[in-house]
């Protein structure tokens, strides 16, 4: 009994003294794991907070490239192609900027970015924009179709899992600090590859801001330069009649001009195009370290070069871009075409209000009535619209403006008004196929005479748009005069029918000015 005792006293000993040391073991454990968590934890914390210093970089950097697309070098390419034939290139003191030549194919380049961070902005959904924004700043080589299905920039830079588990009971507890010891080597790692992400961060970071400062800086005497020319080409080719531009209608200063301007948007285009990232995403960029290098050593000579050409006198005033009229306030008129645009519609409507009175005594009408208004009254009403849109983009730059769409659509309707009367009118003569034959052939060699001047002249362009309408006149009059006269139909539905046929025609060339996500 006494042996028995004494073994089973030994066995509980024994037991507790177990017991004890795996406790022991399990809280080593737990302290492991803790440490661990801790130190993964830090780690991440510190990698994101990077992560969204340089991803506000890679924003603020997307917003810029964008801004200076919509405006200086939107504005440069649309002057600098109609002095494409200038030689500037062999100009005294300019072989220094050979390096910066750009060429039409830059051109086609700079639409095509243009057209990228247009549809990366416009196609975003709310909140989504910010990561267009950085998509584009970090990566230039995505192209309009790829931007949708882009990964998101730094997404190989990321935390790695690390699975940190209960400690389990007490009779596993070797095993708990194995697993412990496991999961904090697991953490020392993944702190370690935390923190080499959180480097590459603070380089895309500084590479970042460092390119939107050279941008900014570059931009700012390129805007100046690129108005002034636009201004000085403007004055070459006429306020009202356009014609072709030579290098013998440019000064010596105005060639240095256009070799400081072309040097400048070279430089900025570069900047633009440059990506930040690599292609994974994982890194600063080699091509942006290259160029930050090479354009540093050339902002010197640019902006001694800008300096020079801003100081000069010239016998024309610029133009200002939209990134000047946002600074003056004036940014609800760029829509419409800017100051000139309002002017010039303020020109139009006056002398719509004049020619209109004068015209209506030329033109016969088949009627008193034109529904409940008198026909004199109509025809002043389309002449009006018609007049007023002509005089607007006559002395207006309304090109791709809201302006234009105005102009069109109150000349569509005009014309369409004007058609009805013209039908009318014409059916009353015994030659009417003579007339409407002759009619046809008159604005048909009119359309075609100015079509050749549609891309050197806007005005051009919308009386193109107004003669194409004038052209159908005579073709449906025909119909209509086929069905009435000869089938028999009544005229007022053969009226209807051909004035519907016109209105869809309009609607049809309408369209494709309109933005209806806009108007919506």
């Amino acid at each position: 009994m006494a042996l028995a005792t004494i073994l089973a006293g030994l066995g509980i000993v024994l037991g507790e003294s177990g017991h004890a040391e795996a406790q022991e073991t399990n809280e080593k454990a737990q302290k492991i794991e803790k440490k661990a968590q801790e130190i993964y934890d830090t780690s991440k914390e510190k990698l994101e907070k990077e992560k969204i210093k340089t991803q506000r970089a890679l924003l603020k950097l997307g917003y810029t490239k964008k801004h200076t697309l919509d405006t200086s070098l939107k504005q440069f390419m649309q002057y600098y192609p109609k002095i494409k034939a200038v030689q500037w290139r062999e100009s005294v003191g300019f072989d220094e900027l050979a390096d910066f030549n750009i060429d039409m194919q830059d051109l086609v380049e700079l639409k095509e970015l243009e057209d990228i961070y247009s549809e990366a902005f416009e196609t975003s959904a709310v909140g989504a924009v910010t990561g267009a924004a950085i998509t584009v700043a970090a990566g230039s080589a995505l192209t309009a179709a790829t931007l949708s299905a882009a990964v998101t920039p730094l997404s190989m830079i990321a935390a790695p899992a690390v699975l940190f588990s209960a400690i389990s009971a007490s009779l596993k507890a070797d095993e708990n600090l194995e697993n412990a010891m496991k999961m904090c080597a697991e953490a020392e790692a993944a702190s370690e590859e935390m923190e080499t992400s959180r480097t590459i961060c603070i380089a895309i970071t500084k590479r970042s801001e460092m390119f939107n400062d050279l941008l900014t800086e570059l931009n700012g005497m390129f805007s100046q330069c690129s108005d002034q020319l636009a201004g000085i080409i403007k004055s070459k080719e006429g306020f009202i009649f356009k014609k072709k531009i030579t290098s013998k209608d440019f000064s010596n200063d105005e060639i240095k001009l256009i070799a400081t301007t072309a040097a400048l948007a070279k430089a900025v285009k570069s900047v633009i195009d440059t990506p930040m990232l690599s292609n994974d995403g994982s890194k600063v960029s080699y091509e942006s370290r290259e160029l930050y290098e090479k354009l540093e050593n050339s902002v010197p000579l640019l902006t001694s070069k800008a300096k020079d050409a801003m100081n000069t006198k010239y016998n024309a005033a610029p133009v200002l871009s939209e990134s000047k009229m946002e600074e003056l306030g004036l940014e609800d008129l760029i829509p419409w075409g800017g100051i000139r645009g309002i002017g010039s519609f303020i020109a139009g409507v006056i002398a719509a209000l004049i020619l209109s009175n004068i015209i209506v005594k030329f033109i016969p009408t088949a009627g008193q009535k034109f529904l409940f208004l008198k026909a004199s009254t109509v025809d002043k009403f389309a002449l009006w619209l018609i007049v007023c849109g002509m005089v607007t983009m006559l002395l207006g730059e309304c090109r791709e403006t809201k302006m234009e769409i105005a102009c069109k659509v109150g000349a569509g309707v005009g014309m369409l008004l004007m058609y009805i009367q013209y039908c009318q009118t014409v059916g009353n003569m015994k030659h009417y196929i003579i007339v409407s034959v002759l009619v046809l052939i008159l604005f048909n060699v009119m359309y075609f005479a100015l079509n050749k001047k549609k891309d050197l002249w806007e005005f051009a362009d919308f009386f193109c748009y107004v003669l194409m309408y004038a052209a159908s006149y005579p073709i449906l009059f025909l119909l209509y005069a086929l069905c009435s006269k000869a089938i028999g139909i009544p005229s007022i539905i053969c009226l209807i029918v051909t004035t519907l046929l016109m209105a869809l025609m309009i609607l049809g060339n309408l369209l494709q000015y309109i933005d209806l996500e806009e108007l919506g």
